[in-house]
């Protein structure tokens, strides 16, 4: 659960969650049967799509794929300067060098004229983060793609479709791993169209299988379930070396497909995803709007009609957010800072990044989330408004 909250505080000594426990920053239990999911749910006329075993991966093989059609070595992507540090992880197993745009203050988008000075002859392709369910302007890379000759892939790790909206991305990546909005543990899909979806399904023969025992996936199914609970997830927070929410970079280390017996736990849990009510997120909402409305980033965005991984909020200082974040924490609500750093100043990648990224540096620095999932109950809310009246944000 990358981005979870760590804290010097011990949770032994909150008598006040003791008995209530501290939310999980994102998550819905996995479900093990139920209606079948028909059609994949990202399944859109024109693409094809291929399983593996992670959103990583998938992305990976997107960006491979995007490289190749350069024809030539020393191909680039442009990343979005705050992101997750996978994204590098998937640019380095593909081969591709990782070229960092800045994006705006105040939105999870790019600043389209720092990204366009940046693509050359040498860039493969754009890939552009559907951040938290707040898509990015995605017409706008489009056109600015087409004019300039390079693909556009959309990274959908944290957000899936419950409708049928259109995809604008020469390549689609979705996510399947632990957190995501639907969750199985681990695994991606890549979709891609045209004459990029025959190679996509010519890379399937080359590529090994997951060795991934439905036995063993089933404990860890059953496992991750139990720490979604507010009291199991304090109880895992009790435990220093998992290290919980340290956000680091990790080298991608294989591409596989997922094994066929997978497929009917993800057409399961697509079809719970689908069927699932989400009223924490028009009730946060309403609790910003009473209490905060200025730092309402998905209404500031026109961005509620979808579902949200997690609830964003951006403060409008780093010392209101410092603020705010210790007010949610101490009331075991589930806040995290998300990433809290531009790309460049993440843990353990392998390189420098260059560049001067001041917008992306201050949207970390004002980030904070809060669950939605089925978890929040009435006395989560209400805590939350005593928050956000304690810090006097309006």
């Amino acid at each position: 659960m990358s981005g979870s909250p760590r804290s010097a505080e011990p949770l032994l000594n909150r008598g006040a969650l003791a008995w209530r426990g501290q939310l999980a920053p994102v998550g819905e239990p996995i479900v093990f049967g139920g209606q079948p999911a028909g059609e994949p749910g990202w399944q859109r006329e024109g693409y094809r799509y291929l399983l593996l075993n992670s959103g990583t991966a998938a992305l990976a093989l997107a960006l491979a794929l995007a490289g190749e059609r350069m024809g030539r070595p020393a191909g680039e992507v442009i990343l979005p300067a705050y992101g997750c540090p996978d994204l590098l992880a998937a640019a380095h197993h593909a081969g591709l060098a990782p070229v960092l745009a800045d994006l705006h203050a105040d939105r999870p988008h790019y600043d389209l004229a720092a990204l366009e000075a940046l693509i050359c002859d040498r860039t493969a392709a754009v890939v552009a983060v559907n951040f938290l369910g707040i898509p990015e302007d995605l017409a706008a890379l489009r056109t600015l793609c087409d004019r300039r000759g390079v693909l556009l892939i959309e990274d959908d790790a944290q957000y899936f479709p419950l409708g049928m909206a259109p995809y604008q991305g020469d390549l689609i990546v979705h996510s399947f791993g632990r957190g995501k909005p639907v969750s199985q543990l681990g695994g991606g899909a890549v979709l891609a169209r045209g004459a990029l979806a025959e190679r996509l399904l010519d890379a399937a023969r080359d590529l090994p299988v997951e060795s991934l025992s439905p036995a063993a996936w089933r404990v860890k199914a059953q496992l991750f379930n139990l720490v979604l609970h507010p009291l199991g997830y304090q109880a895992l927070l009790l435990l220093p070396f998992l290290d919980v929410g340290r956000t680091v970079y990790k080298p991608l280390r294989q591409l596989a497909c997922m094994p066929g017996w997978r497929r009917r736990y993800l057409d399961a849990n697509i079809a719970a995803y689908q069927q699932r009510q989400r009223p924490a997120q028009q009730q946060i909402d309403a609790a910003l709007q009473r209490q905060a409305p200025s730092i309402n980033l998905p209404r500031a965005m026109d961005a509620l009609e979808g579902p949200l991984l997690r609830y964003p909020l951006l403060c409008g200082s780093a010392a209101q957010s410092d603020a705010l974040y210790r007010q949610l924490q101490r009331r075991g609500l589930g806040v995290t800072r998300m990433y809290q750093r531009p790309l460049p100043e993440i843990e353990g990648i392998p390189e420098r990044l260059a560049g001067h990224f001041p917008g992306a540096a201050s949207f970390a620095a004002r980030l904070l989330t809060i669950p939605t999932s089925s978890f929040v109950g009435p006395q989560h809310l209400a805590s939350l408004e005593q928050a956000l009246a304690a810090c006097s944000i309006g």
